[in-house]
Order: C-alpha cells, then sequence, then structure tokens
C-alpha cells in the first residue's frame, strides 16, 4: 500500500514538473524574438577648410525603416519581365522622407549608438545630421553592428565650373543655376535642387558604372533639372531622379540614358537632340505628369524600359524617325505622334485608359506585334502617304477607332486605306470586328479611310508582346 501511495506521488510530481516545463517553454517560444543595433558614426567636413574637422560626433540621427514596399506593377514586371527596365529594390525605390521612423535614437560625442529591443526583422537604417546629408543602409537585421560616415553638406557655388567631382555619400545642393563643363558623379552621391535651379554640363558627364547616385528635389515641390547642352555621345547610367521638374533636358547633344530611374518628376525626360537612345529605363510615379518622356530628336531609339504614368507616356510628335520596341507602356495614353514622324512600335505591352497610340499627322507608322489594351486603340487622323501606314500582328483587346482625313486636304480620299491586316482583334467574325472599327463604311461622306483588316487572326499572335 504504501509502495503504491509512493508511486503515485511520483508519478504526480512528474507530471505536474513536466506540464509546468512545457508552460514555461512555451511561454518563451511565442515571446517575439528582439536584438539590439549598435554601431559608430563620424562626421567628417572635407569641403570647407576654414571650419576644420568635427570632433563631436553627438546628436546624429539613426532611424530605422521599414523597408520600401515595392509598387505590385514593378514586382510584377521584374519577375514577368526582369530584362525590362531597371531592378526594383531598396536602392531605387526607398526614399525616408515619405515614411515615419519605426524607432531612432542619436549618437553621443564619441559617435556611437545602440537600439535596444527591436523586433526581428530586416530595416532600412538612415543616418542624417543637418549640415550632413543623410546616408542609408538596406536590409539591416537585428544584432547588427553598423558603421557609417557622413559628411558635409556641399552649397554649389554658381560661378561657371571648369570640372565638378562629386564624391561619394556626398550631399550637393544646387541653390542657384550653374554651367560646368566637365562633370563627375561618383555612386552614392547626393545632388538636391532648390528654387527650380538647374545644373548644366557643357563637354562631358560620367555617371557611375554601378550603383546608383542620386538627383533629387529639396523638399517636397517638384523643382530642378539635369541639362545636357552640346555634348556629343552623352551617356547616362545608374542614376535616380526623384521629383524634379524636368529631370533631364538635353539641348544639341547625342545621348544615350540606359539603368536609370524616374520617379515622382513632372516630365522625365524632355530631348532636342540629334539621336536618342533609352534602354532599361523604368518611368513611374509621376502622378502629375504630362509627359513621361517627350522628344524633339532627329531619331530616337527606346527598348526594353518600363513607362508608368498618368498623363501621355511617349510624346515624339517633333521627331524625325523613331523606334519603340519590347517595352511596357501603362498610361493615360501610351504614344502620341504627330509632324510626319516616321515611328515603328514593335512587341511592346500597350495598355492605357485613352488611346493607346494617337496621331494626329503620321507619315510612316508601322505597329507590329504588340499587344494593345486600352479604352480605345488607335486614333489616326490623316496619314499622308498610302499604304505606308500599317498595323500588323497585334493583338487588340480594346474597342478600335480607326483613320479620319482632313476636309482641307482636296483628293479623292475613298482611294486611301490603312493596312490593318493579320491582327487578332480578340473576336472571331468579320460583323464583330466591324463593330470595334469606325471608318469610311460607317460615315461614307466624311472624310474617313478604308481601315482594311482582312485577313484577320482568329486565335492570338504567339509572338506578339515583349
Amino acid at each position: 500500500m504504501q509502495e503504491d501511495q509512493m508511486r503515485f506521488k511520483e508519478i504526480l510530481l512528474t507530471i505536474t514538473l513536466s506540464g509546468l516545463l512545457m508552460f514555461m517553454f512555451s511561454c518563451h517560444c511565442n515571446e517575439p524574438k528582439v536584438g539590439t543595433i549598435t554601431g559608430n558614426v563620424v562626421l567628417y567636413n572635407d569641403t570647407d577648410s576654414t571650419k576644420g574637422e568635427v570632433t563631436d560626433f553627438s546628436g546624429i540621427t539613426v532611424a530605422l525603416y521599414a523597408p520600401a514596399t515595392i509598387d505590385t506593377v514593378l514586382a510584377r514586371l521584374t519577375t514577368e519581365y526582369p530584362q525590362l527596365g531597371v531592378l526594383a529594390a531598396q536602392q531605387t525605390e526607398f526614399e525616408h522622407s515619405k515614411q515615419t521612423p519605426l524607432y531612432s535614437t542619436t549618437t553621443n560625442a564619441a559617435g556611437h549608438y545602440e537600439l535596444k529591443s527591436v523586433p526581428e526583422g530586416e530595416y532600412n537604417i538612415v543616418f542624417s545630421r543637418n549640415g550632413f546629408g543623410w546616408n542609408y543602409q538596406y536590409n539591416v537585421e537585428i544584432n547588427s553592428v553598423v558603421n557609417d560616415t557622413l559628411y558635409a553638406e556641399t552649397i554649389l557655388d554658381p560661378v561657371t565650373n571648369e570640372n565638378l567631382h562629386l564624391k561619394r555619400k556626398h550631399h550637393y545642393i544646387v541653390a542657384t543655376s550653374l554651367w560646368v563643363q566637365n562633370l563627375v558623379v561618383e555612386a552614392n552621391s547626393w545632388i538636391r535642387f532648390q528654387n527650380e535651379s538647374e545644373l548644366t554640363v557643357l563637354s562631358s558627364i560620367q555617371t557611375p558604372a554601378s550603383e546608383y547616385a542620386y538627383f533629387t528635389s529639396d523638399n517636397a515641390t517638384q523643382q530642378g533639372k539635369l541639362v545636357i547642352n552640346s555634348i556629343s555621345n552623352a551617356e547616362l547610367k545608374h542614376l535616380v531622379f526623384r521629383r524634379l521638374s524636368e529631370a533631364v533636358k538635353a539641348v544639341n547633344a547625342s545621348l544615350s540614358v540606359h539603368h536609370v530611374r524616374f520617379c515622382d518628376n513632372i516630365v522625365g525626360i524632355i530631348s532636342g537632340t540629334s539621336a536618342l537612345t533609352i534602354a532599361n529605363v523604368t518611368f513611374s510615379r509621376n502622378d502629375a505628369v504630362n509627359y513621361l518622356f517627350e522628344t524633339d530628336s532627329s531619331t530616337y531609339t527606346l527598348e526594353s524600359s518600363i513607362f508608368l504614368g498618368s498623363g501621355i507616356a511617349v510624346d515624339s510628335r517633333n521627331a524625325s524617325t523613331g523606334t519603340i520596341s519590347h517595352c511596357f507602356i501603362r498610361a493615360q495614353q501610351c504614344v502620341y505622334l504627330d509632324a510626319y514622324t516616321d515611328t515603328r512600335i514593335q512587341n511592346c505591352q500597350l495598355e492605357a485608359n485613352d488611346y493607346v497610340i494617337k496621331s494626329l499627322q503620321s507619315n510612316l507608322i508601322q505597329i507590329t506585334d504588340n499587344n494593345i489594351i486600352g479604352k480605345f486603340g488607335v486614333f489616326i487622323r490623316f496619314p499622308v502617304i498610302t499604304e505606308s501606314n500599317y498595323i500588323n500582328g497585334n493583338n487588340i483587346y480594346t474597342k478600335y477607332w480607326a483613320l479620319e482625313n482632313s476636309p482641307n486636304y482636296h483628293f479623292e480620299y475613298q482611294s486611301y486605306y490603312f493596312n490593318a491586316k493579320n491582327n487578332f482583334f480578340n473576336v472571331t467574325t468579320a460583323d464583330e470586328i466591324d463593330a470595334k472599327v469606325f471608318d469610311l463604311h460607317d460615315q461614307p461622306t466624311w472624310y474617313l479611310f478604308n481601315f482594311d483588316y482582312t485577313p484577320f487572326r482568329i486565335v492570338a499572335n504567339p509572338t506578339a508582346g515583349i
């Protein structure tokens, strides 16, 4: 009997202890994991020798931010078409002025800081101090040591400079418009514009081979521009332009732009060049934009780029010849052509809330192998050369407006027609296509053209689009 009681007590004690341990273990496991982020930040004054070196590193703000949320369309395009635009990443999308910090502290006189009880996760860390600008470090995890250096800001002299070298991790303020002969831009340098100022480059420009440098307004106002003036074979690469009025303006130059990010600008590029090439460029979030891209260039080429905006994506009304290929374009109007532009649009994804392509004076438009999606399709007014304008091999998922001619033109307009053969209209019969098309057959007495769509496809063209 005593042995049974002893055994019962042992079993009860074992169960009790096991339950207690399990309870303690479960409580411990459910506790969120936290840690610290610590390091040292130093200040350097290498821009103004009259002020001497900084010895007190206190008061530097160290703040943790949530990583930027990548635009859903850009995130999808990065996965679906990795060959287009620039890779949407923290380096191109994060901007601390658009967020509220999650955690922050300041440094002591030695520049040391410590952020305690930080929940597990990834953060972008921003170091900043008045007069020294800021610097970002991305995707920082807890229990990390993160050190950095801030350099004194430089207010650029408005007097014309022979050479201007913008150093890594330095901030430069363009408060008044200035001209420079030669400009060198290092990666992770910041150029901040005030008061609608301009930075004009006259002879040569050198931009980063990798990473990014940043051209931005110094506040929430869209202001400032980089002007490329009379430079042959100028090249812009690995740059980010934010909140500028006219981010890049090219005058009497030949210009190549690639691996560049434009966001929140009124106009991305205005080009009056002899030749312009844009490749692997992303334009987006231009909320008040009229044009993402506008050109008066004699020739232009747009390829492998992304255009997302609320106005007209591409305005080439005064260009002579142009090619738009392998681009994703989504805007109120995708492409606006005028002034007898000789243009080829091929293998693009074109999506619009209005007209996908609109031309008022088309000389030679060739629209081939695209996916065309919009409220309206293509509106082309008085093409001037018979059979030179054509739309072939496209997949067209939209109401489709056709051709109109000005009554001021005195010729037998019925003999003019637009070649629209071999397209897929997302329907299978001629009657259904006729319902989508507005041309001579709808109003014989109007100055309209014959939209010739036969033969047509009854299945989508698998090679159309990007």
